[in-house]
């Protein structure tokens, strides 16, 4: 039974989806409002997009590039989804232990191009290390998310976590029994699924990032507003001691109400008139 798609030709397609979704991420990026961790998100893209591309051109480009540096592209790319959360909800990043492990990857990966050629081991160490990678990711959007947004973010949170289920899984079956080709662009209806499934979480997982920083600067917005709006309306103040009186029924100080009620300062001096009333007061009292 013929394939209805051709594993070059998907990856083709999934490198020009992919680049759509850089394109836009880049101009986000640049013309919008953006946290930090944003131009993590919008670099792993542009990874998936040339990785993506250099897969489909297994057998017309030399190996370094369509299996190390295509395989390194897209570990990249996960690995920059996870880091940029990390920072986007302000915890730090570990570098050094993300470069470790991706050299250590980026290892085997050459160890089984070249030492020793084998499809299957590639596929094992990829599809278990990018997948801990996404649940990772998924855990610290489902716990750290819902603290800078306040709210979640399911798509995002349930992408990445089916993602990482799913290459997870992909290094199980490659476990226990090898793929039937040792050529990954020979027709094979694992190879298509996975791509496809590739490409829906890709498109799923950057377009739920766009979202996750639209919501963030929606909260700013929201709490600007009410900053702008805390000291509209009506206030009880007292006509001699000038007290104001608060939700909860107690009276404060005109200078310790407007300072926890906005962003102002006070500085203390003497207007013209008070200076004048004190300086004919001054005789009297002496």
């Amino acid at each position: 039974m013929p394939m209805p798609l051709d594993v070059r030709t998907l990856c083709f397609a999934s490198g020009a989806a992919v680049l759509s979704l850089a394109l836009v991420m880049t101009y986000v990026w640049r013309q919008r409002r953006t946290y930090a961790g944003f131009g993590q998100w919008t670099l792993s893209a542009w990874s998936a997009c040339l990785g993506t591309i250099l897969l489909g051109e297994r057998g017309h480009l030399p190996d370094v590039l369509s299996i190390v540096i295509a395989n390194l592209a897209l570990y990249l790319a996960t690995t920059l989804v996870l880091t940029g959360l990390v920072t986007f909800t302000g915890a730090r990043v570990r570098a050094a232990r993300y470069a470790a492990l991706v050299g250590l990857v980026m290892a085997l990966i050459v160890v089984f191009a070249y030492v020793h050629p084998s499809l299957r081991f590639r596929q094992i160490v990829f599809s278990f290390t990018a997948g801990g990678l996404c649940l990772r990711a998924a855990q610290i959007a489902r716990r750290r998310l819902p603290v800078v947004l306040a709210d979640a973010n399911v798509l995002v949170t349930a992408t990445l976590f089916v993602m990482g289920t799913v290459y997870v899984l992909r290094g199980v079956a490659s476990l226990a029994a090898p793929p039937p080709h040792e050529d990954f662009l020979a027709p094979s209806m694992s190879q298509v699924v996975a791509l496809l499934l590739f490409l829906t979480g890709e498109a799923c997982v950057y377009g739920g990032l766009m979202v996750v920083n639209a919501q963030r600067v929606e909260r700013d917005l929201q709490n600007s507003v009410e900053e702008c709006q805390v000291l509209r309306g009506i206030l009880p103040i007292c006509a001699t001691c000038k007290k104001i009186r608060d939700d909860r029924g107690a009276w404060n100080q005109m200078e310790s109400y407007i300072r926890q009620h906005s962003a102002v300062e006070f500085t203390h001096g003497i207007c013209p008139d008070c200076a004048k009333a004190f300086k004919e007061k001054a005789p009297a009292r002496a």
